[in-house]
């Protein structure tokens, strides 16, 4: 349901969608490069910053220029393969989200985009409760246990009402940007044990 309204939404609607999922995951890019002296949130930041901006603004960007960007953020994600601990597995997802949220701005494959960075939130998430809650893989109850988490239920939460409020609105304002980030700000996610 999720990625079906977003596929139904104009591609300024989109962006902030995938913009207040960078905001939500980036504090964990951060965690894991100041813990495990890996990448450079600030070149994130920036990433998120042009996402923030083509908002408002339309780019005017070339695919190679995009291209050129991505590799950059790229370069600042971690692989798992390189490190021992599961952060590094919620950090690349986060970085993941950003990557695909700049990549957007090609306005190629938006559906496949917008579903990476849905998807990836959530798997972000899952990954962290499997590994804080010890859980036991074999449980015939574990997706269910993993969907009906307090942390998960409030990922979906937020999915859905910034969905709700962007389809209540016509065009976007930056009063509108900033009141679905202090909405969401009051149930950030943590993801640090």
């Amino acid at each position: 349901m999720i990625r079906e309204s977003l596929e139904e939404m104009n591609f300024n609607k989109q962006l902030v969608f995938a913009y207040l999922t960078c905001e939500r995951f980036f504090p964990n890019c951060v965690y894991f490069s100041g813990n495990f002296s890996f990448g450079n949130p600030n070149i994130l930041r920036e990433a998120i910053d042009l996402v923030y901006n083509s908002i408002f603004q339309e780019a005017s960007f070339d695919k190679q220029n995009i291209e050129q960007y991505l590799q950059i953020i790229y370069q600042n994600i971690p692989n798992t393969n390189d490190f021992s601990t599961f952060y590094a597995t919620i950090a690349m997802y986060s970085g993941g989200i950003i990557y695909e949220s700049v990549n957007l701005l090609k306005k190629t494959e938006i559906e496949k985009k917008l579903t990476d960075i849905v998807t990836m939130s959530t798997d972000a998430i899952d990954c962290f409760i499997q590994v804080r809650d010890d859980m036991d893989f074999e449980d015939e109850s574990f997706e269910e246990k993993i969907l009906n988490h307090p942390l998960m239920q409030t990922e979906r939460f937020l999915q859905n009402g910034i969905i709700s409020y962007l389809n209540k609105i016509d065009t976007i304002t930056l009063s509108d940007v900033n009141t679905l980030l202090q909405l969401q700000e009051k149930s950030a996610i943590t993801l640090k044990i």
